[in-house]
């Protein structure tokens, strides 16, 4: 299987400056677990739904 069979074409981009709650807000009107974080179009990080758990956020 090749990556971009399984991969999503657009994924989701937040800025690094979002703030957390926003960040479970999106994810949840999106129905979706995972943001990408991204700087001058670059990507610069991944944040996942159990990330924000473990941080106390929700």
């Amino acid at each position: 299987v090749e990556v971009d069979e399984i991969m999503t074409k657009q994924p989701k981009t937040v800025p690094p400056s979002m703030m957390a709650t926003e960040m479970i807000e999106v994810l949840n009107s999106r129905k979706i677990t995972t943001l990408i974080v991204t700087e001058a179009n670059k990507p610069v990080g991944i944040v996942h739904l159990h990330d924000l758990l473990r941080a106390g956020v929700a």
